[in-house]
């Protein structure tokens, strides 16, 4: 699952609820990877929502603070894992390497469901734009051909997103608007779990069925 911002129960996300619900592990233990030190209102607020509404505590670790033996011994009974905070680049550093202990792929096989917020979910991408002034870096590429813009209505309104889109071959940029939920399946399967649906700007390459 990815969204720009850090979804509710309430009013932006009404469907978020149901459908964790649906597919948690009521007997697991639900945790959040924070990238940095801050833990803000709205990072409380939800995690206090994830405790009321699956009767468990939230296991909060710090990313940088996190030995891999730690993760062998928790990531085994965890129902849940948010990713948040931090910057793209720092994703990007702790997921990339192919030695790293925290890898995407041991996250969904080992706990079914991963939520990435903001940034973490910028870097899933294949490129990210960091900054107006400088050129898209490349991505984590979890997400083959796109740019995600967290919090972004209009991906073509971002500078740099119309030429990086053009230059690459069936590329596109996922703009996720505050209340924007996407979730995806092992097998293809994609899913709008908000209220609001993201917003998708197709490059260069992409042809309409016309049958």
């Amino acid at each position: 699952m990815i969204s720009g911002s850090l979804p509710t129960f309430g009013s932006e996300s009404p469907q978020l609820a149901e459908r964790l619900l649906e597919r948690v592990d009521l007997s697991a233990t639900p945790m959040c990877l924070l990238m940095g030190k801050i833990v803000s209102k709205d990072l409380r607020l939800f995690l206090d929502d994830v405790e009321t509404l699956l009767d468990a505590p939230v296991a909060l670790v710090l990313v940088q603070n996190f030995a891999e033996l730690e993760y062998e011994e928790v990531c085994a009974t965890m129902g849940l894992i948010l990713l948040t905070g931090g910057q793209a680049q720092d994703w990007i550093q702790a997921l990339e390497l192919s030695e790293s202990y925290l890898r995407l792929e041991r996250m969904l096989e080992e706990c079914g469901l991963v939520l990435a917020t903001g940034p973490a979910a910028s870097a899933l991408g294949s490129w990210v734009i960091t900054d107006i002034e400088e050129k898209p870096i490349p991505g984590l590429g979890w997400l083959h051909g796109a740019v995600v813009l967290p919090e972004v209505q209009d991906p073509m309104a971002v500078p740099g997103v119309k030429r990086l889109i053009s230059q690459h071959e069936l590329s596109y940029a996922l703009g996720i608007p505050p209340g924007a939920i996407l979730a995806l399946g092992p097998n293809g399967e994609v899913e709008v779990w908000g209220e609001t649906p993201p917003v998708i700007a197709l490059g260069r390459g992409w042809v309409a069925d016309e049958r």
